[in-house]
């Protein structure tokens, strides 16, 4: 019964309660019985003293505190009112019976509260009438019982409707702690309850949204909000499908999906659910007069316990290995995980501290004149002799929050590089980037320091979904006042949105290396590239060619009058250009 310190004192409570009233009634059965001589009201009292200890003995062995609660204001009340009707009290003790509403409605709520009441009134309203018709004669004259009836009525209405005040608010109190008010899914909280209370073979599947915080970086917080709100309509239908699944709202952009299953069945039937719901991400999400796709990563655990933990553990590992999905074993070991991150961290802090991070430059070659005018900077991690890419990295440094430090390492180095030079360079830039004031800061710095706004150009990838963001817009603002130029890359990867190019103040457009690479074998490539370059001609954006890896595609892409070719057939990105300004990058540390 005692489970927990606070309960044992509130159990407590009720019991030294509940003696105190037998006490209580013991003591008055003895004044009536020995000194007031009334002897049927001495019964009385000992009945009433053993009834109530009687409730004690039901909560006690069963735990139902409401029946007991209910079972001993009958008790009281019909005691009370035996003591009213037969005179036993004084020319005060009618009024006692108005302490009866606020106690019904405390311990059993409105409902039985006015239940109780009512027939309380009515036992009052009856004996009226008795004492109208002068069928019997009370102690007190009518007009005690009318009034007393009165005011009891009263007393009960307006208990009646603050109890029915307290327990909306209760409900709403309760709704926001076990729902989740955007979506109205039973939330984390609920979900705890119900993993703690049932301990049958359970499967538990958390489900993330990748990358949901740049749709709220681009579209803003609401209109993520009516993605989670949509992709939760469409989830909602998994709760009819799976019997006795039920699907849960968690922090952010993570929901979970609870369901019964047999050890034999699992198999079977996750891959029915896992098929499910990403077959509700598949279609896209609609913004306005956009429409975006998301994609989604699962965590999977099963068992009777710490399904939470597991499955928290499977996405992590799902994340990080680049999976649609992993289910949980005792074979996973996040800790050479967590290991494995920690040293790389390290390692990557150390070369940025011995200045490890250098520009490769690949050409971009004019193809009217043949000439090399343009190079793109590409960043590189020095680690000993070895040159790392950057995919080694990237997303690691996101989460160990030094990407905004290497993004101002490169940055400062292209400037100080080709402040002495006089061709045209490019430099990417992501949203992360825009949306780190520090880093768009330094940029400013860096445009009016060396005056070079006219020969730099960034490059956004046309993933990246930049359309519509007034941050974006305005460092495209910004920069444009400097004489910088913006070029929209890998177009023609996956989903193209011409209408974007309309919108956008792009002045170079670099079409994709998946159309570049099959085009002197693929005719469906080739209609896509001459789509594009007639398209930007038409737009007076100058187009460029990526990925021209041999002879016949640098040939075709000319005849197609695409104006620049990039790829290793042109040049390969190279730090020799680091070896001879070396110096002048060495001043700027």
């Amino acid at each position: 019964m005692f489970k927990n310190t606070d309960k044992r004192k509130t159990e407590i409570r009720i019991v030294v309660l509940f003696l105190a009233g037998s006490a209580i009634e013991l003591l008055y059965g003895y004044i009536n019985f020995f000194i007031r001589n009334y002897r049927s009201m001495a019964l009385a009292n000992v009945l009433a003293a053993a009834l109530i200890i009687g409730c004690l003995i039901f909560l006690l062995l069963t735990k139902k505190k409401k029946v007991t609660y209910l079972a001993g204001l009958i008790i009281c009340s019909a005691h009370f009112i035996y003591i009213v009707l037969f005179g036993y009290g004084n020319e005060l003790s009618p009024f006692w019976i108005l302490i009866i509403p606020h106690i019904v409605y405390y311990t059993n709520g409105a409902r039985k509260g006015s239940f109780f009441s009512l027939l309380v009134f009515l036992v009052f309203l009856t004996a009226i009438l008795i004492q109208i018709a002068g069928i019997y004669s009370f102690p007190y004259p009518p007009y005690v019982f009318r009034d007393l009836s009165l005011v009891f009525f009263i007393v009960s209405l307006m208990t009646y409707i603050y109890e029915k005040s307290l327990e909306e608010k209760q409900k709403h109190l309760e709704f926001q702690l076990n729902f989740d008010k955007m979506t109205d899914l039973p939330n984390r909280n609920r979900m705890l309850k119900f993993l703690e209370t049932n301990r049958n073979e359970q499967a538990l599947i958390l489900i993330n949204i990748d990358k949901f915080r740049e749709i709220n970086d681009i579209y803003g917080s609401r209109q993520g909000d009516m993605v989670l709100k949509e992709l939760a309509y469409r989830l909602l239908s998994l709760n009819e499908k799976v019997p006795k699944g039920e699907l849960y709202k968690l922090h952010a952009d993570e929901f979970a999906f609870i369901f019964p299953i047999a050890q034999k069945q699992f198999e079977r039937s996750l891959n029915t659910i896992i098929r499910e719901i990403r077959n509700k991400s598949r279609y896209d999400f609609k913004i306005g007069d956009a429409g975006i796709y998301i994609s989604l990563t699962m965590g999977i655990a099963r068992g009777r316990k710490n399904h939470l933990a597991h499955a928290d553990s499977a996405l992590r590992l799902a994340r990080a290995q680049h999976k649609n999905y992993v289910i949980h074993s005792d074979s996973i070991d996040m800790t050479g995980e967590y290991r494995k991150n920690i040293k790389q961290t390290s390692k990557l802090r150390n070369i940025m501290n011995k200045g490890g991070v250098v520009p490769f430059f690949q050409p971009i070659m004019d193809n009217k004149t043949g000439r090399i005018n343009k190079y793109e900077c590409l960043m590189r991690f020095r680690d000993g002799e070895e040159f790392l890419l950057p995919g080694q990295f990237l997303e690691l440094s996101k989460r160990s929050k030094i990407y905004g430090a290497l993004t101002r390492t490169m940055i400062s180095r292209c400037f100080r590089y080709f402040e002495n030079r006089k061709e045209d360079f490019s430099i990417n830039i992501c949203l992360e980037d825009i949306f780190d004031e520090t880093t768009t800061n330094h940029i400013y710095r860096q445009l009016e320091k060396y005056g070079l706004g006219k020969r730099l150009i960034f490059e956004f990838l046309e993933s990246s979904r930049i359309e519509g963001n007034p941050q974006v817009e305005s460092f495209i603002r910004k920069v444009k006042e400097y004489g910088c130029r913006i070029a929209i890359d890998d177009f023609g990867a996956g989903y193209s949105n011409f209408e974007y190019l309309l919108r956008m103040e792009f002045d170079f457009l670099k079409i994709d290396s998946s159309l570049i690479r099959n085009l002197d074998r693929d005719r469906n490539s080739r209609i896509m590239v001459e789509t594009i370059v007639s398209f930007s001609r038409k737009l007076g954006l100058k187009t460029i060619a990526e990925y021209v890896h041999n002879e016949e595609i640098s040939l075709l892409i000319r005849e197609m009058g695409i104006d620049f070719s990039q790829g290793y057939f042109i040049g390969e990105p190279s730090d020799r250009a680091v070896k001879k300004g070396m110096e002048l990058i060495s001043r700027g540390k």
